[in-house]
């Protein structure tokens, strides 16, 4: 796809030989161009093209009324009788109207006919007269060539076309407008059997269903050449293909085909081109298509779920294009890869190998286009790849490639035609090798995401005059700028955030970057400043995020085409200065600085183009700075000190709106229902303020796109809306005063991932219909008037993604629903993060949202920031559910935090529990739980809290493990526990236990240890990757970015048995 076909080849060969063979063979004078069929020629072209044009094309310049027309540009004559033959007039800026009654159909002798890439060329064919003559195209029944790809013919193609039985060639391709009905395909192919190549690209055959292969099969048996790319074609795949033995080319991308590939493609051995991109297949791919002794071409590209190994490729293979990218093709490559001598792109991206990169590789000569990245290759590049002297793309990048990068300029060879250069997210370190600034050709450089410590030194290599484009971000480069980066003036885009450079870097070093367009110096150790005079000329985005930059740069005023600036995380204190209210600016981030107000009033709207502001975590007070046009689509205004009212007529500015956030603000006043005119919001957050009054009806639904709904922590009151849009993905309306019914109308959200209503009035019995939720992770019903029993689900798939459940403070009764804990599968998979780390929000184009949660843990509060997708927690505290805990809780193996407290729940603690390996927090506290503590707990090895005050236990607690470092308070109000570390000792009969692993390395006491380190990954730190720091308490390892506060439930008040 996009590049030229080799039909096309073939058919301007063929032409073009058609046309010479003919000219040579011109009659003499007595044997001209007959007059009509000169005058019919003369009359389409004031039909189809306007003298006034000044695009006149050569071939229809020499169209002159006293020169022979047999002389004529694009046309053929008969060497015989004088007849026109053969018309071509592609890509000649024809105009106008071909109808039935055209000047064109006068050419009753027409073989050949080219009209393709004649964009203005329309035709009114559509209706059929009924009338006993031939008409328009069956004027033309001699037509064995017939060629309007990419002209103006749309609609319905018309019945007359069926009437050209001679057809051997037929290109109807275009851009979508033609359609394929009545006729369908069966009644226009069916008397054609001559038909060698069919090429209807972008033609919609809908209405085919999966008969358009039957049609083609039994009318076209000799079809060498198919294209229905882009046609709405359904599969599967027929076996009635199989038929189609002489097809050298098929195309059917872009079609849903949803099938599996059929084992009788591996037949076709005339099969030059294949091309099944974007089809939707599945299945193994039949690894025999690969040796087909002809194959040139094959592109299978963009199926996801499509499987395949590669085979041992044998000698003098004549595939050119291998094009594998976005499947499931797994496994090693093979070193026979080397034999595809001819192999001129060979795309693998985003697949699934693994293994080396075969040295092999550098035997493919005629390589240009080489894309291994996003798979699991590991090892070093092979230094090999030097010989690929023709070379312009090499993609390496999200792999574990690791190690030095060879020099890829050698002697009289090397990578001398590269031009692109991805390496980045591997596993480099060490000095970036001096080759890769040196190649004569190479634009753009990409080495981001690696460990790189060091560029190489000042003046050991001179680098390339070419390079437009490097990208050195998340590397561990250290030390003050180097100097080679300041040797590349020709430079169009830098970017080196996110390394270790420190000391004071001063701008004017790249003063002679005048093509300079992109620069990133963000989140280094540096100190960024710049002289008042500095002028970037081209400058279109400055990021100078965490930089020390502490006052506004003055030079700013200088960059009068700027477009985007990041000032964020630098501590500017004081006032926005008008000026930067910048006529050119697209993108503002001021961010994470200590703002506290406009210099003066916004500019005229009218000499604005903002579309992305981002003033969070400021100081800033007022009212909202309001841009009243049409351009805003991200305005970020949370964690400021606003104390003003929304304006009341705000929606009727935010036509293009798709982030609006105001959390944590001052604000007052009710929501303005003209807020739900913002038709294109994607999130809307007015969480913690001080709104007040009922929530606008239309809140829930008034955007086809709103994913986010945040009005959490306000003091609104009524109901919840009772109507909410089926994309939302976050709803929140915790903290509020808000009374009713939970909303039927969310059984509809499937995309649905958080829901917290959490600390309202809500009066309602649990609300079971959200089971059939699929996306569901989050659930939150804690501080409410919820009552009565769980019960049993009632499907058989209830809550399979439900990572978190707050059921905490309500009045909740009955056995704890053990049945629905053999259906939380997602509490079941143990991850660790090693699928990825996921968090739970939305990410756009221009934005991300993290959703939090607050929830009780460790007997503290905390607000989780950011949900990571693996953390799992139960919460059914301060209820009054009674009964066992059952067994079936020990199915949840991945479960982070259990809180079962303060409810009146009997009998022992089931032993089931050892099986939750990941558990961090349990809180069994203020029951009448009775037994002894099974001594397997001591298994639990990132248990870091375990609560079991005030039951009826007994007997010698357990030693070893996490139980050493649990002090005496998880065990008060149990009178007839002993043992460490209570000051109650153990008569001499009790039962010894068990033996179990040893004492964890500890200097613990009942006293509790708090550490804090960076964002760590893997066993027991799921909790603080929601967040980004890691939380050690005492030995148990517990992860958390919090707000922290003691817990103290809302107690219940019911009489409890007397434990002494």
């Amino acid at each position: 796809m996009g590049l030229i076909k080799l039909h096309h080849l073939f058919l301007i060969i063929f032409l073009s030989h058609f046309f010479l063979l003919s000219s040579s063979q011109t009659p003499q004078p007595d044997h001209q161009c007959l007059d009509h069929q000169k005058s019919a020629l003369l009359q389409f072209k004031n039909e189809t093209f306007s003298e006034s044009s000044s695009s006149l094309s050569p071939k229809l310049a020499s169209w002159e009324p006293d020169t022979d027309c047999c002389s004529w540009e694009g046309i053929t004559c008969d060497s015989a009788t004088g007849h026109v033959i053969g018309l071509n007039l592609s890509h000649v800026n024809l105009q106008g109207l071909v109808d039935s009654n055209s000047s064109l159909f006068k050419l009753h002798n027409l073989l050949m006919l080219d009209f393709s890439w004649n964009f203005d060329l329309a035709f009114n064919l559509d209706s059929e007269k009924v009338i006993p003559t031939p008409f328009g195209f069956s004027l033309l029944p001699n037509l064995s060539h017939l060629n309007l790809a990419y002209t103006g013919f749309s609609g319905q193609v018309p019945l007359q076309m069926s009437h050209l039985t001679k057809l051997v060639f037929l290109d109807f391709s275009g851009d979508g407008g033609l359609k394929l009905e009545s006729p369908n395909l069966k009644e226009l192919v069916q008397n054609m059997s001559n038909l060698k190549e069919l090429l209807l690209d972008q033609v919609s055959l809908s209405s085919q269903n999966s008969d358009w292969f039957k049609a083609l099969s039994y009318a076209a048996p000799n079809l060498s050449v198919l294209s229905l790319s882009g046609c709405s074609i359904s599969g599967p795949l027929d076996s009635l293909l199989s038929n189609l033995h002489f097809l050298s080319e098929i195309d059917l991308s872009l079609n849903n085909l949803s099938s599996e590939v059929p084992d009788f493609l591996a037949n076709f051995t005339s099969l030059v081109s294949l091309d099944l991109s974007y089809c939707g297949l599945h299945g193994e791919f039949p690894m025999g298509v690969f040796r087909l002794p002809n194959l040139q071409n094959i592109d299978i590209s963009s199926n996801p779920e499509l499987v395949g190994l590669l085979p041992e490729f044998p000698e003098h293979s004549a595939l050119s294009k291998l094009l594998l990218s976005d499947t499931r093709f797994h496994g090693k490559l093979p070193e026979s890869i080397g034999h595809l001598q001819f192999l001129n792109q060979f795309y693998i991206n985003s697949c699934n190998f693994t293994g080396t990169i075969p040295n092999s590789l550098g035997n493919l000569s005629q390589l240009q286009f080489l894309s291994l990245s996003s798979n699991n290759f590991g090892g070093s590049i092979p230094s090999s790849i030097a010989n690929l002297t023709q070379l312009q793309v090499l993609a390496l990048s999200s792999n574990h490639l690791s190690g030095s990068i060879p020099s890829l300029v050698l002697p009289r060879k090397g990578l001398l035609s590269l031009l692109n250069l991805e390496l980045s997210d591997n596993l480099f370190d060490g000095v970036i090798d001096c080759s890769l600034f040196t190649l004569p050709s190479l634009n753009y450089l990409s080495l981001a995401e690696n460990f790189f410590r060091s560029l190489p030194p000042e003046g050991s290599c001179k680098p390339s005059s070419s390079l437009g484009y490097l990208n050195l971000s998340y590397n561990v480069l250290q030390g003050p700028i180097p100097g080679l980066i300041t040797e590349l003036k020709s430079l169009q885009e830098l970017y080196l955030s996110s390394n270790e450079f420190n000391g004071s870097l001063d701008l004017g070093l790249f003063s002679n970057f005048t093509n300079l367009t992109y620069l990133d110096l963000s989140d280094n150790l540096w100190s960024v400043t710049a002289s008042p005079n500095l002028i970037f000329p081209q400058l279109w985005s400055l990021k100078l995020r965490s930089c020390s930059v502490k006052k506004f740069p003055t030079f700013l005023r200088n960059l009068q085409g700027l477009g985007s600036l990041d000032l964020s995380r630098n501590g500017i204190m004081g006032q926005i200065p008008i000026w930067i209210w910048m006529s050119s600016l697209v993108s503002l981030n001021l961010s994470d600085n200590s703002l506290t107000g406009l210099d003066g009033p916004l500019p005229n709207a009218s000499t604005l183009q903002l579309s992305y502001l981002d003033l969070h975590s400021n100081n800033i007070k007022g009212s909202l700075p309001i841009l009243w046009h049409q351009y805003p689509m991200v305005l970020d205004f949370s964690n400021n000190s606003f104390s003003s009212f929304i304006p009341d007529d705000i929606g009727s500015y935010f036509d293009d709106l798709v982030f609006f956030s105001v959390a944590s603000n001052k604000l007052i006043g009710e929501i303005p229902a003209s807020i739900c005119s913002a038709g294109r919001l994607e999130v809307l957050d007015l969480s913690n303020n001080s709104f007040n009054g009922t929530i606008p009806r239309c809140i829930g639904n008034f955007s086809a796109y709103l994913s986010i709904l945040n009005l959490g922590k306000n003091g609104f009151q009524g109901t919840l809306p009772q109507t909410f849009a089926n994309t939302l993905n976050t709803l929140v309306f915790n903290g509020n005063q808000l009374e009713g019914t939970v909303p039927r109308s969310l059984s509809d959200c499937n995309a649905l991932e958080v829901l917290d209503i959490g600390n309202n009035w809500i009066n309602d019995t649990f609300p079971f219909w959200l089971e059939n939720l699929p996306q569901l992770r989050v659930l939150i019903l804690r501080s409410n008037k919820f009552h009565g029993k769980i019960g049993n689900p009632q499907t058989r798939n209830a809550f399979p993604m439900l990572h978190v459940i707050d059921l905490s403070s309500n009045d909740f009764t009955g056995d704890l629903a053990s049945e629905y804990f053999y259906h939380w599968k997602a509490m079941m998979k143990v991850d660790n993060g090693k699928s990825g780390v996921r968090y739970l929000g939305k990410s756009g184009y221009y934005y991300s949202y993290s959703s939090s949660v607050k929830l009780a843990m460790k007997g503290f509060e905390f607000e989780l920031q950011r949900i990571l997708d693996i953390f799992t927690a139960i919460d059914l505290s301060n209820n009054e559910f009674e009964g066992k805990i059952p067994d079936s809780i020990g199915e949840l193996k991945s479960l982070h935090v259990l809180d079962l407290s303060n409810n009146s729940l009997e009998g022992p603690i089931p032993s089931s529990l050892e099986n939750l390996s990941q558990l961090e927090s349990l809180d069994f506290s203020d029951n009448r739980l009775s037994g002894r503590i099974p001594w397997q707990l001591t298994r639990l090895t990132f248990l870091s809290f375990m609560n079991l005050a005030r039951n009826d236990l007994e007997g010698t607690i357990p030693s070893g493990g996490q139980f050493n470092t649990f002090p005496a308070t998880y065990y008060e109000g149990n009178p007839r526990l002993c043992g460490f570390p209570l000051s109650r000792k153990c008569e001499a009969v009790e039962e010894a236990l068990p033996p179990i692993q040893q004492d964890l390395d500890s200097d613990s006491s009942s006293e509790f240890d708090w550490k804090f380190a960076g964002m760590g990954y893997g066993c027991g730190v799921v909790a603080g990757l929601s967040i980004g720091y890691i939380l050690f308490w005492g030995n148990g390892v517990f992860s958390q970015s919090f707000t922290l506060q003691k817990h103290h439930p809302r107690m219940k008040s019911r009489r409890r048995r007397s434990t002494s």
